[in-house]
């Protein structure tokens, strides 16, 4: 599949391929005409915003600002928001869900991965970075930010319930082991580096490579700070 790149020359740019799509190139692109549904993908384009290839066929763009940050959108495939835009400062709402192109591009696919494994569940995000990348606020009247927050790499998430609807900051008790693990494999293969998740997940969850997280290692921290919530970063 071939989608546009966004870039001022035209061209479009190759983001994987679809056994039912036959010839493409970069300089017309192509798109099957005969399906009503596709996989939704996303990518970093070349003015540092995202195209996305959505599940009916058509292709949209997220716009960078001039920080350099894009706004992950309020829904898509595999994912809604939670707690979005919710602190007010100074009589002004904070905007706390931008990210860089590409933490938006990798957790798009993620979500993707995760809804296509699920059979169509959806997880719940929450808190990224403000539209200048920095730390949001946690409160209306709290001068307490999310400190790992900065620089648009970084995301909150709820844990995904046993019945596949999202538990908004619920302690994993109520939570499906499964659909954590299935959501952390897809997040490790869409980019994401580092994780902070509740305590209650040692030795219960693996890594990549298939084997047993029983501690704190270089891309896992367990945390009571993260008992009711997952966070995850493309940096380290």
């Amino acid at each position: 599949v071939y989608a546009a790149d966004g870039g001022a020359n035209g061209y479009y740019t190759w983001v994987g391929r679809h056994e039912y799509l036959s010839s493409c190139n970069s300089s017309s692109g192509c798109i099957e005409t005969n399906r009503t549904t596709f996989t939704a993908l996303s990518f970093a384009n070349a003015n540092n915003g995202v195209t996305a290839l959505n599940q009916n066929g058509t292709v949209s763009s997220l716009e960078a600002n001039q920080s350099g940050m894009v706004e992950l959108p309020a829904s898509g495939t595999g994912f809604v928001t939670h707690n979005r835009n919710d602190v007010t400062r100074n009589g002004q709402v904070q905007l706390d869900q931008w990210g860089t192109s590409e933490n938006i591009s990798a957790l798009m696919n993620a979500a993707t991965n995760f809804y296509d494994q699920t059979n169509g569940d959806h997880v719940s995000i929450g808190d990224l970075s403000t539209p200048s990348g920095g730390n949001p606020y946690l409160y209306s009247n709290k001068n307490i930010t999310h400190k790992s927050h900065l620089d648009g790499s970084a995301v909150d998430w709820a844990f995904p319930s046993q019945n596949g609807i999202n538990l908004n900051y619920a302690k994993t008790n109520r939570a499906s082991l499964s659909r954590i693990q299935t959501w952390l494999s897809s997040l490790q293969e869409n980019g994401f580096k580092s994780f902070y998740l509740s305590p209650a997940l040692k030795g219960n969850i693996f890594d990549q490579n298939g084997a047993w997280i029983k501690g704190n290692t270089t891309r896992f921290k367990f945390n009571e700070q993260h008992a009711n919530h997952g966070h995850s970063s493309t940096n380290y």
